[in-house]
């Protein structure tokens, strides 16, 4: 601008009309390169603020997208936590039995899941040679799981993918000590070996599920607090397979299955029937009755009344009965159950299996009455107050009468939702185990039902335990209870 000037000022001081025309033409051209300059500077200005505005409106679009996608998989995330909490395998599964209501169908129960789990997590893979080899990986899996001698096993594969819930417990032993608790906690014990090497799913000196492990358990004391059982719960979910039966039916499959000739199981040889007391002479019915009074005291609907004394008076009943007659005074139980006569031998029997702690057999036998009456209320109660524990009550009964029935809604209660284990292998799994069932009923003398003599007398039977004024009101009470717990 000041170049400018002083050409104007050298036009005006300039003498001669050449002079004057060079430097007009000279202040034009540069005026014109001045304006060329200046609408290039503003263009350029233009398009910057072009591209800002593309930058903004892509910006936009991004964090919409992004919000989009954010918002659908909170979304999803939120379906599939209200539809499924948890895959299956982050559960605790606690299969729960007692004398006479399952312990042979339980581990087989067992087997199947494992079966089924490995089954559906092996792939076939795409061609012969992979087909070959996963169908062999299968088998050894299978094998490893089948393998009754052990007590636990793992259900992660070499790989370190879970194929199957880690396993404790088998033929020989339950995953904790049956019939028996800590004393003053009072909730299950743990595994013998546990201060040695602790095992699967097993943390503490204290009874505690675990989740994606397998727990399978005869007659478990659980007279624990319940903030107690409810903190050794898994904390991401525990399904709890409660096989129960109808009293009557237990207690005389008990007596029938137990005085054959000879006898299938040898504690009968050694027993003391009317043991009721632990080693710290605390009786299985004081453990009991808290639970009991407090359910019946809550009760609308009129039921039988059972007091602390009731359960003495069978303790009483059952001492009259063993080894005070002259010709059975050093006579073993076994030997009761063949020589008195019947109606006497069956009550001696149940009288066994409602109060007897079991300390006079190794924990063997023994109080399953008392123990199954307090567990379905203690399971109930369990459920009710958590939303992380279902319970499924299962009666022998229905295996029995209808296996593949059973059988799929045992298999849907632990598998759940998982597409993984289709219907089609749930369906093939059940046909599988009522034909397996079906044959082994023919031949097994562990299922005494089919018995002619037992058939004949069983109604007898039954109706003379129902009335009975020591045995009756604990039997007619435990029948309500099963009874409600499986119509639910």
């Amino acid at each position: 601008m000041f170049f400018l000037v002083h050409i104007i000022y050298m036009m005006k001081s300039s003498s001669t009309t050449t002079t004057r025309s060079i430097y007009t033409l000279l202040v034009l051209t540069i005026s014109v390169l001045l304006v060329i300059l200046r609408c290039r500077i503003r263009s350029r200005q233009l398009h910057e603020l072009s591209v800002l505005d593309d930058i903004n409106t892509n910006n936009k679009k991004l964090l919409q997208a992004q919000f989009q996608e954010l918002f659908n998989d909170t979304y999803t995330h939120a379906k599939k936590k209200k539809n499924d909490k948890h895959h299956y395998h982050d559960y605790a599964i606690f299969i729960v039995y007692y004398h006479k209501t399952g312990c042979v169908l339980s581990h087989k129960l067992k087997k199947l899941i494992n079966e089924v789990d490995v089954t559906a997590h092996l792939s076939t893979g795409e061609n012969e040679v992979k087909q070959k080899g996963r169908r062999h990986e299968n088998k050894v899996l299978i094998k490893k799981f089948s393998n009754s001698a052990k007590f636990e096993v793992s259900g992660i594969d070499d790989t370190g993918e879970r194929v199957a819930f880690d396993t404790l417990g088998n033929w020989e032993h339950s995953s904790f000590p049956k019939r028996q608790h800590i004393e003053g906690y009072n909730c299950p014990k743990p595994p013998d070996g546990y201060k040695r090497q602790a095992p699967l799913g097993i943390h503490s000196d204290r009874f505690e599920l675990k989740g994606g492990s397998l727990y399978i358990q005869a007659s478990p004391d659980i007279f624990c607090s319940d903030d107690d059982l409810l903190s050794a719960m898994s904390t991401k979910g525990t399904k709890i397979v409660h096989f129960i039966r109808n009293p009557f039916e237990m207690t005389m499959s008990n007596y029938f299955y137990h005085s054959q000739d000879p006898t299938p199981e040898k504690w009968v040889h050694t027993d003391e029937p009317c043991q009721h007391l632990y080693k710290n002479k605390e009786s299985l019915s004081s453990h009991v009755m808290p639970t009991l009074s407090t359910w019946m005291s809550n009760r609308t609907l009129t039921v039988p009344k059972v007091t602390q004394t009731d359960l003495h008076d069978i303790v009483d009943m059952c001492k009259s009965l063993f080894q005070t007659n002259h010709t059975l005074k050093d006579a073993s139980f076994y030997e009761h159950l063949l020589k008195l006569d019947q109606s006497d031998a069956l009550r001696l029997a149940t009288a066994q299996m409602t109060i007897a702690s079991g300390a006079a057999n190794k924990h063997s036998a023994g109080g399953d009455i008392l123990r199954m009456t307090n567990n379905i209320i203690r399971f109930q109660n369990l459920q009710a107050s958590s939303s992380n524990v279902q319970v499924m009550s299962l009666g022998m009964g229905d295996f029995i009468t209808d296996t593949k029935e059973a059988t799929l809604k045992f298999l849907n209660f632990i598998f759940g939702d998982d597409e993984k284990i289709t219907y089609e292998m749930r369906l093939q799994a059940a046909t599988d185990r009522a034909k397996a069932y079906e044959k082994q009923s023919k031949h097994s003398h562990h299922i005494t039902s089919a018995n002619s003599k037992v058939a004949e007398s069983k109604e007898v039977l039954r109706q003379m335990l129902k009335r009975d004024k020591h045995l009756g009101s604990i039997l007619n009470l435990t029948e309500i209870l099963v009874n409600e717990a499986l119509s639910k």
